[in-house]
């Protein structure tokens, strides 16, 4: 099975605790839609089309809009302390989104906004010219630095002892830049992260899931090696996988996928 990396050059995370999966896949088929009860107090004025499944009163979760260009997406989670969210394609694979490098802001109460666009680290090329251009600068910093110097000594006025008794006005206090030569290999190799264009169009689905107990990240790659993505149809190939996420785990868990 196929796993994708979700890589950030910098993250911040506004859940609480880690999150994480389980062994093995269990086909427990739970509720197919949300009930009225199930998403009360959840905002509804943006809704998307999505699939509620598991616990959908204690562990609502529903995702109010997608953006598929900007891969952001905006969530009502009940319980945001441990959540996990993929990127589900029925018999390709799991990528695991967060716990990992998403981003997540607090919009308001218990509404969350998913920055789920991938990043890579990689290192800066040199652009064509950059080392002629950084000695030419440095060349011209030289020059403005010994001009700044030799105006300078013209202005001082020494005494018969050679004290000096004038150095110029205040306009001749500069001091004289300093001028520092960049190795091109140095800025060429440095490290930095690129903004990969959004996931290719095709059957995707983004799955968010709230659970009762956290599941570590060693726990979750551990538990997502078993987890198969092909079954009857994609509420029985999604509601299996968090399944085995959850397997064995104290408590409840509840969830919601709409397609991406």
């Amino acid at each position: 099975m196929r796993r994708t990396a979700n890589v950030r050059h910098s993250w911040s995370s506004l859940f609480f605790a880690l999150l994480a999966g389980a062994t093995s896949v269990s086909c427990q088929h739970a509720n197919s839609a949300p009930s009225a009860a199930s998403l009360h107090n959840v905002p509804a004025a943006e809704a998307v089309r999505g699939h509620a499944f598991g616990d959908t009163v204690a562990h609502a979760v529903q995702v109010l809009s997608l953006n598929r260009t900007t891969e952001v997406a905006t969530v009502y989670v009940r319980e945001p302390d441990n959540v996990i969210v993929l990127a589900v394609e029925p018999g390709r694979g799991i990528e695991v989104i967060f716990p990992g490098g998403m981003t997540v802001q607090k919009l308001g109460s218990n509404k969350f906004a998913f920055f789920m666009q991938r990043f890579e680290l990689t290192t800066r090329t040199e652009a064509p010219g950059a080392s002629s251009d950084s000695r030419q600068a440095y060349e011209q910093c030289m020059r403005t630095r010994s001009a700044m110097l030799r105006q300078a000594a013209r202005r001082i006025v020494r005494d018969s002892t050679g004290k000096i008794i004038s150095s110029g006005g205040p306009e001749m206090q500069r001091e004289p830049p300093t001028c520092d030569l960049i190795s091109p290999s140095t800025s060429a190799g440095a490290l930095y992260a690129r903004a990969l264009p959004p996931r290719e169009l095709r059957e995707r689905y983004l799955v968010v899931l709230s659970s009762t107990s956290p599941v570590t990240p060693d726990e979750l790659e551990q538990r997502m090696e078993g987890l198969s993505t092909i079954a009857p149809d994609v509420a029985l190939t999604i509601e299996a996988i968090a399944a085995g996420i959850y397997f064995d785990k104290p408590g409840k868990f509840g969830g919601t996928f709409v397609s991406w």
